[in-house]
């Protein structure tokens, strides 16, 4: 009798897990993830591109996560015919593609990319509150609403903030994507480019249209209360070098004497810090220094 039991016992048990292995066969079933996934960043937006490994699934699923430990801001399903979208979008995030196959995910494919944009000065003007900028010139914050400008003088400021990313720098392919698409010239054969979404530096060579980007490092603008003025002009072209100033090496002023310099030991980078300069490596100061002629022109963007 116990045998008997035993037996039967086995049986069920058996029955059981193959049950259960058929079950968990089902939904493990993922398929394979995509073979490749590109992002590139562009004004107002990103441009992604991507490739199956095979045609085995019935979807794609795209999540965009400004923190991939919170719930994704923007979450959807994509045709299986689609291998490539334009993303508008303000502002650095992760994107992660996955395929579908019976409503079961692949593994997942993450990168991160940010649109090529200004960094945002967030102000607290004397009698008229808070508002938004994202250009500073002649000790004015530019404030741009309803198609017209104000100039807010930054002594009326009560207090500043500055809006920019950490964790993204775009690369030199989207540096120079970026620069010969909108047709900078200079008065040289260099121009350099200051991300100040980005906090980053991109030197090039080359002419307009054809711009080559050979260097590219992280810097800190001025701060949110003492920003480096923008745009491009001829006022943002280089006309001055000093070799030591203030006992930081290698300056190169480009807009009065707001200037690429050097730093001391443990002065940071990759943030907004600096009262209106642009702080760098000593080791890529003494490039600008050493390497770029008298009036380069300069972009603060």
């Amino acid at each position: 009798m116990k045998g008997l039991k035993r037996r039967i016992a086995t049986v069920l048990v058996a029955a059981l897990m193959m049950t259960l292995f058929a079950t968990v066969g089902v939904s493990a079933a993922a398929p394979n993830p995509v073979k490749t996934f590109n992002v590139y960043s562009f004004k107002n937006g990103v441009w992604l591109e991507w490739s199956p490994y095979d045609n085995d699934f019935d979807e794609y699923q795209l999540d965009v996560y400004t923190n991939v430990k919170q719930a994704p801001r923007w979450s959807g399903r994509l045709s299986k015919s689609t291998t490539s979208m334009w993303f508008p979008i303000s502002y650095a995030a992760y994107f992660r593609i996955r395929t579908v196959k019976n409503g079961v995910l692949s593994n997942m494919y993450t990168k991160p990319c940010a649109p090529i944009r200004e960094m945002n000065y967030y102000i607290n003007v004397k009698g008229r509150g808070n508002m938004k900028s994202t250009k500073f010139s002649g000790g004015n914050y530019i404030v741009e609403s309803g198609g017209g400008r104000s100039y807010i003088p930054y002594s009326r400021v009560r207090s500043a903030s500055a809006e920019f990313t950490r964790f993204y720098n775009y690369s030199r392919e989207d540096a120079e994507r970026y620069v010969n698409s909108m047709k900078y010239a200079s008065k040289t054969s260099n121009l350099i480019w200051i991300s100040t979404y980005t906090q980053h530096v991109y030197l090039f060579t080359g002419s307009r249209g054809n711009w080559k980007c050979y260097y590219d490092w992280e810097c800190a603008t001025g701060r949110a209360d003492a920003p480096t003025p923008t745009g491009m002009n001829g006022r943002k072209d280089i006309w001055k070098k000093v070799r030591t100033r203030n006992g930081l090496p290698y300056w190169s002023c480009f807009s009065s004497m707001n200037a690429f310099h050097g730093r001391e030991n443990g002065w940071p980078v990759g943030a907004p810090a600096s009262s209106g300069c642009v702080r760098n490596p000593n080791e890529y100061a003494s490039v600008i220094y050493n390497k770029t002629a008298m009036n380069t022109s300069v972009l603060v963007y």
